[in-house]
């Protein structure tokens, strides 16, 4: 190689060491003024030592020469200590040391300086329809505002999505910087982008304003899932609300602030789910149960609640009322609708595919012909209407049921008994030892329930809050599944002390023991009616379990179901026109009701998957509860009492990854 291609390589790899430099100094800047952390510093600082470090000793090894004495000689001579190969073979690293710090240190540079001066300008005036902004071939993101019915859009903060305006002066969005995502807060007037969420572990998105405008909800993956949060609109007193296993998307506010809706995946499937804001241990509630149901968005003009579901057999936009009832697609079509969200009165917004981009649309629940708001090159999802001060509907969206259920959960794989009271879970009993089918007393003070913490399976009495536990059975054999009496004198439960399981009864002390059945068979599960003239259970005289009836004026039995399937679980409702009993059939337990006169049934849960158990009528017959494991593991579901299916219309009551639920009983 001839000393003049030595001599322009050697001028290049000056030049390449003084690019990387520049590169390690603009990475600092950019990384600083976006995301200052000490974690961030200290690497990149490292790096930069690290690397002069090697460089130092790399010519430290080289043949010390006699310093020239002019500018032009001191840069020769210092290029002429390194032989071609090793110029070659540093300009490599230098390359690859800029393709491996990559883009990112201009980027960030650039996004800095755009965020300035988006925040000098301002909102643009005129502009009321906020949308993210995808590019199609980069697939970068911005959020940007936009002039509806026109393609005029101002691309604003690169990298961002689900912009909410909350008046003239703030825009609250997510964004994604450096591969994590976290809220910020676009304050115009201070010209100040702040980041509320760089103090959470993990991903933070889909923020969602109060109807206050003073707390926002959001999703955050703290703990290997999503869970919906809330916090100030500073950033501080940050509030988990649905600590799960599963996903929870996607947070929408009622319009007075008292409950969010949100997406969850926690029943296998993708539902629409509300919590109260306030409880101290706040209980999701399902307000859908079939198909997929996403994105929410409730609104504060008329109350009622959007969402994307696949019922139709493709996305849709529906809306239903703010306890799940009245659902209605609004939008009929082949492509897909989705991402919906509410403007003035009763009109939605939505994106669509079906002119093969993602476009806005939008139409009313009046006039549900969709119109066309926003076209172009670029694809536009999660738009949002520009309200900045929502009227706020008189309608209250209100919880669907109020519960004050006792039922047994398992805590490390043991059954113990649990109180479920306005979303407040207590723990009633916390020995090691099996305790299940509580039942409440009729005036609500006591529980009677079995549990083996003797040894062998007892039936006992306690207080509401769980103190004062009394053996009322005392008796070596087994005692189980006890009911009260509606005058709360006496208590039926079922026993193996004379060989085979019969129905037994005592007063609440124990004493006046009285056998109900003859024991040639089998005979559990025993409920009161609510006259006290009789006790209906499950009796295996026939060959299979089926339902019998008990009169306790002469103890004659009455065969009242007849077929070879399983059954479990009898219970009356409260006015005693009902019987609501579980059916083993197809491989699994459905919920089944009896009209009591005629002898009729009803198959009450309708679909396939999963096994629904242990039914129990609210006190005013309105609503069963009852247990399902379609979620995978058994927990309390409630439902309004109809003649027919009821699959559409339940609440999640109860949750939980290594926990499962079992024999629910409703407080008179």
């Amino acid at each position: 190689m001839n000393s003049h291609a030595i001599r322009t390589i050697r001028i290049l790899t000056i030049i390449a060491l003084i690019i990387a430099l520049l590169f390690w100094i603009i990475t600092l800047v950019g990384w600083f003024l976006l995301e200052p952390s000490f974690e961030t510093i200290n690497t990149l600082l490292s790096a930069l030592i690290s690397t002069l470090v090697t460089l130092a000793g790399w010519l430290s090894t080289r043949k010390e020469q006699a310093s020239p004495s002019g500018m032009a000689d001191r840069i020769s001579g210092f290029i002429s200590r390194f032989s071609a190969p090793e110029l070659i073979g540093f300009s490599v690293i230098v390359i690859a040391m800029i393709f491996l710090i990559g883009r990112s240190p201009f980027i960030s540079a650039a996004d800095w300086v755009q965020d300035r001066l988006v925040l000098n300008r301002g909102i643009p005036t005129g502009y009321s329809l906020w949308v993210e902004i995808q590019d199609p071939k980069s697939e970068k993101s911005w959020v940007g505002v936009a002039v509806p019915n026109t393609n005029q859009v101002v691309k604003l903060f690169a990298n961002g999505e689900k912009p909410t305006q909350l008046d003239d002066n703030r825009l609250l969005f997510e964004r994604n910087k450096l591969g994590r995502i976290d809220i910020y807060l676009a304050d115009f007037s201070t010209k100040k982008l702040i980041n509320l969420t760089k103090d959470l572990d993990g991903n933070n998105i889909d923020p969602a304003i109060s109807p206050g405008k003073d707390r926002i909800a959001f999703a955050s993956g703290q703990e290997n899932n999503f869970d919906i949060y809330v916090m100030n609109l500073d950033g501080s007193e940050i509030t988990n609300l649905t600590s799960h296993n599963a996903d929870d998307l996607a947070p929408s506010w009622s319009p007075d602030g008292k409950y969010i809706a949100f997406q969850s995946n926690r029943s296998g499937n993708n539902q629409v789910y509300f919590v109260a804001v306030a409880e101290k241990e706040p209980v999701a509630y399902a307000l859908t149960s079939e198909c997929n149901n996403v994105t929410p968005a409730w609104s504060w003009t008329n109350g009622m609640i959007a969402y994307a579901s696949n019922c139709s057999g493709n996305w849709d936009v529906w809306v239903m009322k703010p306890d799940g009832s009245g659902k209605q697609n609004i939008t009929v079509h082949p492509k897909k609708d989705w991402d919906p969200s509410w403007g003035e009165d009763d009109k939605l917004f939505f994106i669509s595919d079906r002119n093969n981009a993602w476009e806005v649309y939008s139409c009313t629940l009046s006039n549900t012909t969709p119109r066309r708001l926003l076209y172009s090159r670029m694809n536009f999802s999660s738009p949002t209407w520009n309200l900045a001060e929502p009227a706020v509907v008189a309608m209250q969206p209100e919880r669907p049921i109020t519960v004050d259920l006792v039922f047994a959960r398992t805590v490390d794989g043991v059954y113990q008994i649990f109180r479920l009271e306005n979303g407040a879970l207590t723990q009633l009993t916390d020995l090691k030892a099996y305790s299940a089918y509580p039942e409440w007393s009729s005036d609500g003070s006591q529980i009677v329930f079995h549990t083996k913490r003797d040894g062998n399976s007892e039936i006992y009495i306690m207080n509401a809050d769980g103190s004062n536990p009394v053996n009322i059975s005392r008796n070596p054999f087994q005692d189980a599944e006890p009911s009260w009496s509606p005058d709360q004198r006496r208590v039926v439960w079922t026993s193996n002390r004379n060989a085979n399981w019969a129905l037994y009864s005592s007063d609440e002390r124990g004493e006046g023991l009285q056998q109900l059945t003859d024991g040639k068979s089998n005979a559990i599960n025993p409920d009161w009616s609510p006259d006290a003239g009789s006790i209906v259970y499950v009796d295996d005289s026939d060959g299979a379990y089926n339902v019998w009836l008990v009169h306790l004026d002469g103890l004659t039995t009455e065969q009242l179901t007849f077929d070879s399937s399983e059954k479990r679980n009898p219970a009356f409702s409260p006015d005693g026109q009902f019987l609501a009993y579980q059916v083993y059939q197809e491989g699994s337990y459905d919920l089944y009701i009896m009209e009591f006169e005629t002898r009729k049934s009803y198959r009450f849960t309708c679909l396939t998957e999963g096994n629904e158990e242990y039914p129990a009528w609210s006190p005013d017959g309105k609503w069963l509860v009852f247990t399902s494991d379609r979620s995978g593991k058994s927990h309390l579901y409630a439902a309004p009492f109809t003649l027919g299916c009821s699959d559409e219309t339940w609440v999640s009551l109860t949750w939980g990854a290594d926990a499962r639920d079992a024999s629910p009983d409703w407080r008179p």
